[in-house]
């Protein structure tokens, strides 16, 4: 499923995480940055009170398909 992240405001890190759980690459979004998300497993941790926009393809799934680590 493709993915894209818009930062509205402030900045966000991002970490993406491989197969096994692991961080692969850690990265930081500034304001005005557009990036597609190849991962299925992403974390954010927001600076300050960041203001993100996702764009997905397809339907919504619901919080019981997504698991947390």
């Amino acid at each position: 499923m493709l993915e894209v992240l818009l930062v509205c405001e402030r900045r966000v890190n991002t970490d993406f995480d491989g197969d096994g759980k692991r961080s692969v690459d850690r990265r930081t979004l500034n304001q005005a940055n557009l990036f597609r998300l190849n991962s299925d497993r992403q974390g954010f941790r927001c600076i300050g009170n960041s203001v993100l926009r996702e764009i997905k393809q397809g339907s919504c799934i619901g919080s019981d398909e997504k698991e947390r680590f």
